[in-house]
C-alpha cells in the first residue's frame, strides 16, 4: 500500500475510535429525550429498509445486464453500490445516536463539538472507504476505465436516496409548516403535530443518508476520472489518490477549530483551516501540482464565503427577505427567488476562471486535479451537513420535551448548520462542473471523437435537450413533495379534527405520518431516476457520439446554474424565517413569522430535494455514456 494511503488510513482509523469512545461519553439526556430519539431511529430505519427493498431489485437488474457485457465492470458496479448503500447505513446511525446527546448538551460549545464530531466521524468512513476502494480494485486489475464501473454503483445509489430522501424530507417539513405554524399556529416541533416527528427523521433520510452517498459518489467520481486521465497521457495514476489523502488527514485535522460564540465562523473555519493543511501537504509532498491544488482550493473557498454571504441571517440579502415578510408572503417568495438568481454568479465565474487557470497550466489533468482538489476536504463538507441536520434533531427534541434552555442553544446550531448545508452543495455542484468536463475528455477519447461541432444543427438542437433535462428532472421532484406533502397534509388535518389532540388529551399518531411519507417517496423516487438514464441511452444509441457530447453539456450546464440557485434561494428563505423567530419584526406568531414560513415552505424543496440531486445527474449522464462507450 502506498505510504499515503497508509497514513490516511491510520489516521481515519484512529479518529473514528476516538471519536465514537467521545460521543459514548456524552450524557442521553432523560427518558423522555430517550424516547423521542429513539421514535426518529425508528423512523429512519423503517425508510431505508424499504428503499433499499426496492433499490436491490433495480442494482441486481442493472448488474445482470452490466455481467452481460463485462463481468469486471458488473463486480465493480456492485461494489460501488453497496459502498454507497454502507455509507449512508453508517450516517444514519450516528446522526440518529448523536441528536439526543446535542440536546442534553448544556453550552452551545459543547453541542457544536458534538454535533461536528459526530458529521466528521460519517464523513471520516465515507472517505476512507471510497480512497480504499479505488485503490484495492485498481490494484487487483489495474483496468482503470472498469472504475467506471464502481462510479456508476456509487451514483446509482446516491441519486436514489437523495430523490427519495429529498421528497421525504420536504413533503413532511412543508405540512408541518402549513397545517401545524400556519392553520393551527403551533411552534415549530410542537409535540402535537402529527408530521413533527417524521419533520425530524426527514432530517436524516434527506441530509445524512442522502448526502452521504451524494458526496461519496462526488468523492469517488472526481478521484477516477483524475486516474483515467492520468493513465491517457502517461503521468502518475496515484497522484489523484495522494491528494485526496491529504485531505482526509486535513479534514481529521479541522476539529481543532470547531470553538467561538458565532458557530457559523467556526464552520467556516474549517473549511478554511482544512484548505490550508492541504496546500501544504501539495506543497511538500506534490509540488508540480501545487498552484493547481490552490485554484481548486481557493475556488471552493469562494463558493463557500459567497454562499455564507447570501444566506447567512448576519448579512443583507438574507435580511432583506426578512424586511419584505412585512409586506406578505408573496413579496418574500421574490425577494428569496431574486436572491437565488443573483446568488449563481460567483459561483460559475470562480468555476469558469479555475477551470481555464487550471487547463493553462497542465492541460485537462489540471482540471482533472484541481476537481480532487476542490474535493479533498469533502470530510468537512459533508461534516458540517450532518451537523446542520443533528442541530435540526436535537432543536426538535428540545422543543417536544419543553426544554427552554436546550431550545436556545440548538436554535443556534441549526442556524449555522443551515447555512453550513448550503456551503456544501455549493462546492459540491461545483466540482461537480470540473469532474464532468474531464469525464466529458474521457468519453471522446474513448469513442474517438475528434471535436464537438455545436454549429452541427443536430448536436446544437441536443444540447437544447440536455438544458431541459434538469428543469424536466426537478419539476418531477417538486411535484413529487407536493403530492406527497398533500397526503401528508390530509392526515394531520384528519388527526386534529375534534380538538383532542391539540387541548393535549390525545397523543398524535406519528407512525401514521410516517408511514405516508415513506410510501410517497420510495414510490415517486423512480421515475427522475429512470428518465436520467433512458434518455442518455435513447440518445446516444438514435444520435450518436456527437450529439451525446452535447447532451452532457448541455445538462451540466443548466444543473450547474439551477442547482445554485434553488439551494441558495431556499437556504436564504429558510434562515430568514429563523431571523423573525429570534425576536425580529415581530417574532414568532407575527404576520411577517407567517409570511416567512410561506417562502420556507416555497424554498424548502428547491434546496433539500430538487437542487442536491442535480449534482448526481449530471455525473450519472456522463458516467452511462462513457459505460455505453466502454460496451459497445
Amino acid at each position: 500500500m502506498r505510504w499515503e494511503i497508509l497514513v490516511a488510513c491510520i489516521v481515519a482509523v484512529f479518529y473514528i475510535v476516538l471519536g465514537l469512545w467521545y460521543l459514548k461519553t456524552r450524557s442521553r439526556g432523560s427518558k423522555q429525550m430517550q424516547e423521542v430519539s429513539g421514535i426518529i431511529k425508528r423512523g429512519s430505519k423503517i425508510f431505508l429498509i424499504r428503499e433499499h427493498k426496492y433499490l436491490s431489485i433495480v442494482i441486481v437488474i442493472l448488474a445482470a445486464i452490466i455481467f452481460f457485457f463485462d463481468r469486471i465492470l458488473g463486480t465493480f458496479f456492485i461494489v460501488g453500490a453497496v459502498l454507497s448503500s454502507f455509507s449512508s447505513i453508517m450516517g444514519m446511525s450516528i446522526a440518529t445516536s448523536a441528536n439526543v446527546k446535542v440536546t442534553a448538551s448544556k453550552t452551545i460549545q459543547s453541542g457544536m463539538r458534538i454535533a461536528y464530531m459526530s458529521g466528521l466521524i460519517l464523513s471520516t468512513i465515507t472517505t476512507i472507504i471510497g480512497l480504499i476502494g479505488i485503490y484495492a480494485l485498481y490494484s487487483w486489475t489495474n483496468n482503470v476505465q472498469a472504475l467506471y464501473g464502481f462510479g456508476f454503483g456509487a451514483a446509482l445509489v446516491a441519486l436514489f436516496l437523495r430523490v427519495g430522501g429529498g421528497i421525504y424530507t420536504k413533503s413532511a417539513d412543508v405540512s408541518a409548516d402549513l397545517v401545524g405554524k400556519i392553520e393551527t399556529n403551533l411552534p415549530e416541533d410542537d409535540a402535537r403535530n402529527p408530521a413533527v416527528i417524521a419533520d425530524l427523521v426527514g432530517d436524516n433520510v434527506g441530509d445524512v443518508a442522502g448526502m452521504s452517498t451524494d458526496l461519496f459518489e462526488s468523492y469517488v467520481d472526481c478521484i477516477i476520472a483524475a486516474m483515467v486521465i492520468a493513465i491517457a497521457i502517461s503521468r502518475d495514476v496515484f497522484v489523484p489518490l495522494q491528494l485526496a489523502s491529504i485531505g482526509i488527514v486535513a479534514s481529521v485535522a479541522s476539529l481543532v477549530v470547531v470553538r467561538g460564540k458565532k458557530v457559523y465562523l467556526a464552520l467556516l473555519n474549517t473549511l478554511i483551516i482544512s484548505s490550508l493543511i492541504v496546500a501544504l501537504g501539495a506543497f511538500f509532498f506534490m509540488r508540480e501540482y501545487f498552484y493547481i491544488v490552490v485554484f481548486g482550493l481557493v475556488a471552493g473557498l469562494v463558493i463557500g464565503v459567497s454562499v455564507l454571504y447570501y444566506t447567512s441571517t448576519e448579512r443583507k440579502p438574507t435580511r432583506r427577505i426578512s424586511q419584505a415578510t412585512q409586506q406578505g408572503p408573496a413579496l418574500t417568495v421574490l425577494r428569496g427567488l431574486s436572491n437565488g438568481m443573483i446568488s449563481t454568479v460567483i459561483p460559475v465565474v470562480t468555476v469558469a476562471i479555475a477551470m481555464i487557470l487550471s487547463f493553462r497550466f497542465d492541460g485537462i489533468f489540471g482540471i482533472a486535479i484541481a476537481s480532487v482538489s476542490m474535493l479533498s476536504i469533502i470530510g468537512v463538507t459533508l461534516a458540517s451537513t450532518a451537523f446542520g441536520s443533528i442541530s435540526d434533531n436535537a432543536a426538535g427534541i428540545s422543543e417536544i420535551c419543553k426544554l427552554k434552555d436546550a431550545r436556545k442553544v440548538t436554535e443556534s446550531l441549526d442556524e449555522a448548520g443551515n447555512t453550513a448545508n448550503a456551503i456544501g452543495k455549493g462546492v459540491t455542484i461545483g466540482s461537480a462542473a470540473f469532474t464532468t468536463l474531464v469525464l466529458l475528455y474521457s468519453f471522446i477519447q474513448i469513442t474517438g471523437a475528434k471535436s464537438i461541432d455545436l454549429l452541427i444543427t443536430e448536436n446544437l438542437a441536443i444540447l437544447l435537450i440536455g438544458c431541459a433535462l434538469p428543469f424536466m428532472f426537478s419539476s418531477i421532484i417538486i411535484n413529487s413533495v407536493s403530492s406527497a406533502a398533500e397526503k401528508i397534509v390530509e392526515e394531520v388535518r384528519r388527526q386534529f379534527k375534534g380538538g383532542e389532540i391539540l387541548r393535549g388529551k390525545k397523543k398524535p399518531n406519528y407512525d401514521r405520518v410516517i408511514d405516508i411519507a415513506t410510501k410517497y417517496s420510495v414510490k415517486k423516487m423512480f421515475l427522475p431516476s429512470a428518465i436520467a438514464i433512458f434518455s442518455t441511452v435513447v440518445i446516444g444509441l438514435v444520435f450518436g457520439v456527437e450529439s451525446l457530447a452535447s447532451f452532457i453539456i448541455g445538462v451540466t450546464s443548466a444543473s450547474l446554474l439551477l442547482s445554485i440557485f434553488m439551494a441558495n434561494a431556499g437556504a436564504s428563505m429558510d434562515n430568514a424565517k429563523k431571523y423573525i423567530e429570534e425576536g425580529n419584526y415581530g417574532g414568532k406568531g407575527s404576520e411577517a413569522h407567517k409570511a416567512s414560513v410561506v417562502g420556507d415552505t416555497v424554498g424548502d424543496p428547491l434546496k433539500d430535494a430538487a437542487g442536491p440531486s442535480l449534482d448526481i445527474l449530471i455525473k450519472l449522464v456522463a458516467i452511462v455514456s462513457l459505460l455505453m462507450a466502454l460496451l459497445m
